[in-house]
């Protein structure tokens, strides 16, 4: 609903959030949906270590998808995964909306009727957990 209210990408490189950030403007890694970063592994030949790569982590506090520590950023780390997993960062407070089943390859095609709410709360406040987005139901 946002990207068509307001033409902001769902998919968009880090210099679209944190302008003053010259390190924000790498082409080879995007922030999804506002709440993941994703860093991609590239299979290159000309690459040492094609599981090995460095990532930005913007700043604020990002937990690791695949093994849950968190790193608070702004700042850049040397990242080694296999790979079958792509280097995957939420940000702490964020909640991502996605379907439980995907069973086709348009959006107008998927079966909506169910979803999954992924919630990453910040557990270091004092103050109660709360984190909200709207679902709009196109008819």
């Amino acid at each position: 609903h946002v990207a068509s209210e307001t033409s902001f990408p769902l998919v968009a490189r880090g210099d679209l959030f944190w302008p003053e950030e010259s390190e924000s403007a790498d082409h080879n890694q995007y922030i999804w949906l506002n709440d993941t970063l994703v860093a991609p592994l590239f299979d290159d030949n000309s690459i040492p270590d094609p599981d090995t790569r460095n990532v930005w982590i913007p700043p604020g506090t990002w937990r690791d998808a695949w093994n849950g520590s968190e790193i608070t950023g702004p700042k850049t780390v040397t990242v080694t995964q296999p790979k079958e997993r792509i280097p995957l960062y939420h940000r702490v407070g964020g909640l991502m909306v996605t379907l439980t089943r995907v069973d086709a390859m348009r959006v107008h095609q998927a079966n909506w009727s169910t979803l999954a709410l992924q919630a990453h709360p910040d557990f270091t406040q004092d103050k109660p957990l709360s984190v909200s987005r709207m679902i709009y139901c196109r008819e």
